[in-house]
């Protein structure tokens, strides 16, 4: 399988990713009052999202030149300064948490999670207005 790293590449799987997160949000087996992976899925469909809007906007050269990494704040910054039109709090609430890990290996400490619907519909938010662009080009 042949990776491609373009906005539609990106978009296409931040969509899977949000569709993987729902899926497993509404899973009642899972429903144990943890729902880290489940916000780890949504926060990595965000990225995606962030990151196909700006290779879209900036162009890949000018994209690359930067290092996002996993920084879901960076990404947003760097979002609105290229005229991002909607507001992000909760996937900034969760951005350092994301960042570090913290959602991928169980820690002996207590963290301040979003809660997984609030994250899901501002993620959706943010895919809608990304799909306008990537497959319309603005227009």
């Amino acid at each position: 399988m042949k990776l491609v790293e373009n906005e539609y590449g990106y978009y296409s799987l931040g969509t899977e990713f949000t569709e993987a997160a729902k899926i497993l949000n509404e899973h009642v087996a899972t429903k144990l009052k943890v729902d880290s992976a489940s916000i780890y899925l949504i926060c990595h469909a965000a990225e995606l999202f962030l990151k196909a809007y700006l290779l879209n906007t900036l162009g890949k050269e000018k994209f690359l030149e930067t290092k996002y990494y996993h920084e879901l704040n960076k990404l947003i910054d760097a979002s609105l300064e290229n005229k991002l039109k909607i507001n992000l709090p909760k996937l900034r609430s969760i951005s350092s948490v994301y960042q570090n890990k913290q959602l991928e290996y169980r820690q002996d400490i207590e963290l301040e999670l979003a809660n997984i619907d609030d994250l899901i519909i501002e993620t959706e938010a943010l895919s809608r207005e990304v799909f306008d662009l990537v497959c319309y080009k603005g227009n």
